[in-house]
């Protein structure tokens, strides 16, 4: 902490650093010795205070690291006469006000670190005479409304070639992200989210050292033919372990060079954009990729089968694409249970309204809610969507293997997803019917309120059986009753303009009878297309 050479004001100016702090629960201050002061290293000592402008006097302080702490107050001007100062890091306190443009006079710095405090203002000018800077970490909390041009602001001679790490998160930076970054040859962290930034990635190619590009939460825009140059671009990044894209404007299909990128990627992600295309391919090629986030985006199409060999994929984020109807899958957990079990998790989407079994078998059937023939026939629509899906899109095709109500789950729009794949199976040779088969019984249930198992199915009456007896004529004997009950109009009572009386009753009487005969209709259709697939199956069963 303290390196040799006696000096009173040494002495004095610590005295000073001493009185302004309030609480020092490590008591680390007390063993100080009066010796000239080097390096001043007291990170993570719960430290609270301000910072006394006295520092000044520590001429010979090279290390100045605060880090995580509790300081209040202003950055004091002073810190610029600090002439031999190599690293100033203040970041993780609760420091306010502006960055006191003497920061940029301290010639010998090479790490600035301010991120993460309450600091307000500009990004003085002055930082970019900072020419031996590797490392800058900048936030401002309240930004000014529009930062100057912050090329000109940050430009360490248009970027320094000495520059390693860049972080300048949540600056309200505007404009393009400048191409003059790419002469900061030896950069290796490009920290730029949550700014305002607009166009198109510049080409960052020539960062051969690049391992972390994190350019989200801006307004940055792409096309398929701007997407091939930049991957084709960042593929020269042969160090790359993160690539964070997300909630930008990006459009258009990314290119299959993806798979060109570094085989050293331990993230990609570019959710919530309005890529397009097919899935993107080559990213099975990553083989200790963990994490893979490519959701809220237009994406359709099959998701390979190649994604399997992915044997340290943690996080798989697809969801909010065109595969809609399933329950979405957030992440996985893997643990030890209190009596020293394996203990395996999936976090899912929450269903608000729970599944389908519990809105067909209430426990209190009087007094509970029930589902209306539009919302059954809109579950029907949804289920079949994501059976749609699993056949046709997937490769090679997934068979639910069991698909039941309890399976169904809805939203709080009551959109149905399908949930549970714990028994379904991938096969590549694989007879539709398996399916087909679970959904008409999922059909009749529906639409009769009665399960396969239910009391009166005994002594050869099955499911199928009691619904192939279907007559339009009895549908009513047969279906949900609750699928009829309170079908009333409210009567209309307007006036004939050619009789000068209002419409009878019988008027209102035939408007409720035509709309009983209409739903009567449906779910008679909807049954007849349920039974033929159990008919067939069992005949070739």
């Amino acid at each position: 902490m303290v390196g040799a050479q006696d000096a009173s004001t040494d002495k004095q100016a610590l005295l000073f650093f001493k009185s302004r702090i309030v609480k020092e629960p490590w008591g680390a201050l007390s063993k100080w010795n009066l010796n000239r002061v080097l390096y001043l290293e007291l990170p993570s000592f719960g430290l609270n205070g301000t910072l006394a402008p006295q520092l000044l006097n520590l001429t010979s302080l090279k290390f100045l690291d605060l880090f995580n702490n509790s300081f209040f107050g202003p950055i004091p001007p002073e810190l610029g006469d600090l002439s031999r100062l190599s690293v100033l890091d203040l970041s993780r306190n609760k420091l306010s006000g502006a960055i006191p443009a003497t920061c940029g006079y301290i010639s010998t710095l090479t790490i600035l670190g301010l991120t993460e405090n309450q600091l307000s203002g500009e990004i003085p000018t002055e930082l970019g005479c900072l020419q031996n800077l590797l490392e800058l970490q900048l936030s401002l909390l309240i930004p000014y409304a529009k930062q100057p041009c912050w090329e000109t602001a940050v430009r360490y001679r248009r970027f320094s070639s000495l520059l390693t790490e860049l972080y300048l998160t949540s600056n309200k930076l505007e404009g393009p992200i400048p191409s003059s970054l790419s002469n900061a040859s030896q950069l290796q962290v490009l920290e730029l989210s949550s700014n305002g930034f607009t166009g198109s990635i510049p080409l960052l190619g020539k960062l051969k050292n690049l391992t972390w590009l994190h350019l989200g939460n801006n307004s940055l825009s792409s096309t398929t033919e701007l997407n091939f140059q930049t991957i084709g671009s960042l593929a020269n990044c042969t160090l790359m372990e993160k690539l964070m894209l997300e909630s930008n404007q990006l459009a258009g299909q990314l290119p299959v060079s993806v798979g060109n990128l570094s085989a050293h990627l331990l993230e990609f992600c570019v959710d919530d954009n309005f890529l397009t295309g097919a899935f993107p391919q080559g990213l099975e090629k990553y083989r200790k990729l963990p994490a893979i986030s490519i959701n809220h985006n237009h994406f359709k199409g099959k998701i390979p089968s190649s994604i399997g060999k992915l044997k340290q994929l943690q996080r798989f984020m697809v969801h909010d694409n065109e595969h809609r109807n399933l329950v979405k899958v957030f992440t996985s957990c893997s643990s030890i249970d209190h009596r020293g079990a394996d203990f395996k998790a999936l976090v899912m989407e929450f269903m608000s309204n729970g599944n389908l079994d519990k809105w067909l078998y209430p426990e209190d059937i009087e007094c509970g809610s029930t589902l209306t023939l539009t919302q059954r026939l809109s579950i029907a629509i949804d289920v079949a969507s994501a059976l749609d899906y699993l056949h046709h899109d997937c490769d090679p095709p997934v068979v639910h293997c069991d698909l039941k109500p309890r399976n169904v789950l809805l939203n709080d729009d009551m959109a149905a997803h399908v949930g549970d794949f714990g028994l379904a199976r991938v096969w590549s040779g694989w007879q539709p019917f398996y399916h087909v088969y679970s959904f008409g019984i999922l059909l009749l249930e529906m639409f009769t309120a009665k399960k396969p198992t239910d009391e009166m199915f005994k002594e050869g009456l099955t499911l199928n059986k009691f619904a192939s007896t279907v007559d339009e004529k009895k549908i009513r004997d047969i279906a949900d009753q609750r699928l009829f009950k309170e079908r009333k109009f409210p009567a209309k009572h307007q006036t004939n303009y050619f009789t000068g009386k209002n419409r009878s009753s019988s008027t209102d009487n035939n408007s409720n009878r035509d709309c009983l005969n209409r739903s009567e209709e449906c779910v008679a259709a909807v049954i007849r297309l349920g039974l033929p697939v159990q008919l067939n199956h069992l005949n070739t069963g």
